[in-house]
């Protein structure tokens, strides 16, 4: 069905559009870009395959990994073969040989980086609303962004699905509790949502354990400066002073990803929800974990809020200001307020942390 739709949204857009001084006329590239920019939400846009153009521009060596890693594949282009001084009919030969390159030289590296996850379910996929359809363009962006941005800080960035969790031999077990939790918004896809975070720490220990992040924070340092700050079998790196953690990023070993999975899913199943709430989320009940049982999980406050941030000029102030942190989220809350939209997210966390990248490198002091 949506293949159909695509095809005479593309057709039916060329059909009713005179083409722009740029183009002479049209075909299926230039009508997609073309309602991708007038008409956000017709469809989902990930940057997940890379034009070779930069890789080919000088000889392949290992500096050439970087360039390749954050994405699954590669587009030899026309345009890209062109401007790379190659012949057209080198195509084949060229694609083979780099990625013979790739295979010899690249992938090898990547199992000697640490492993971070992210996890994306797509709450409410038969919405057809048009601001749920841009919101879903937002979450894609922030996924792309969120991937290259961990893998520059030295990870090797995975996404996990609902998939992953349900392989947990406990997965069963699991979601018969949380069944029978009501979730903060109770009724609305809100609750799905709620629902979707708690199931998330099932998936990390399903994988093994490791560092999972929000898919809206971003690092600002090296994998180094984060990997020592481990405690215990689990750790928390955002908080709420004196309340608790925030679960958007976390690291713990397999066994403490299975023990705080169900310690939160109990403690929500076998307590009333605060009235302020009237339901749970993982944020909440990892809350009042801390507060009723202190010894549960250690917190290291490592993640920045980026309201402040957001809401002046960017300035080598900022340097300062987030030197004591190793990420920064994005959050809703944050971008709100900062009078910011959130359909920017994904501008304003890659413009904020190209800044840091750009101009805090020399302050940043060592973790």
């Amino acid at each position: 069905e949506e293949w159909n739709r695509m095809s005479f949204t593309i057709l039916e857009f060329a059909f009713n559009t005179a083409p722009t001084n740029e183009y002479d006329g049209w075909s299926d590239m230039y009508s997609l870009l073309e309602l991708g920019h007038t008409k956000p939400g017709t469809y989902i846009m990930y940057d997940f395959i890379s034009e070779v153009t930069e890789l080919l521009s000088k000889p392949l060596d290992l500096n050439s990994c970087a360039l390749v890693h954050p994405y699954i594949a590669l587009h030899f282009s026309h345009g890209a073969i062109a401007k790379t001084g190659h012949h057209i009919q080198d195509r084949p030969k060229v694609a083979a040989e780099t990625l013979q390159f790739l295979k010899e030289n690249c992938f090898e590296e990547l199992k000697d980086r640490p492993v971070i996850y992210t996890f994306f379910d797509e709450i409410d996929p038969d919405n057809e609303d048009a601001n749920r359809a841009i919101l879903r363009q937002v979450d894609a962006s922030l996924l792309s962004n969120w991937k290259k941005a961990w893998f520059d800080a030295g990870w090797n960035p995975h996404i996990m699905t609902l998939a992953d969790a349900q392989r947990h031999p406990k997965y069963s077990e699991f979601m018969k509790e949380l069944e029978q939790v009501v979730m903060i918004g109770d009724g609305t896809t809100q609750a799905r949502y709620n629902q979707i975070c708690f199931i998330r720490w099932l998936a990390m220990a399903s994988v093994g354990g490791g560092f999972m992040s929000d898919y809206d924070v971003f690092p600002i340092k090296h994998a180094s400066a984060l990997l020592p700050l481990m405690e215990g079998d689990f750790t928390v790196f955002d908080e709420v002073p004196t309340r608790g953690g925030i679960p958007s990023l976390m690291g713990g070993t397999e066994e403490g990803w299975l023990r705080m999975s169900f310690a939160i899913l109990d403690y929500a199943f076998s307590h009333e929800p605060d009235p302020r709430f009237k339901g749970w989320s993982d944020f909440v009940a990892l809350m009042e974990l801390k507060v009723n049982q202190p010894e549960s999980y250690y917190i290291n406050d490592r993640v920045g809020e980026v309201n402040k941030l957001l809401s002046n000029p960017y300035n080598r102030q900022v340097c300062g200001e987030v030197a004591p942190f190793v990420a920064l989220h994005f959050s809703h809350a944050d971008i709100a307020k900062s009078n910011n939209e959130l359909e920017k997210r994904p501008e304003l966390a890659h413009n904020t942390i190209r800044f840091i990248s750009e101009y805090c490198q020399e302050d940043e002091p060592s973790i």
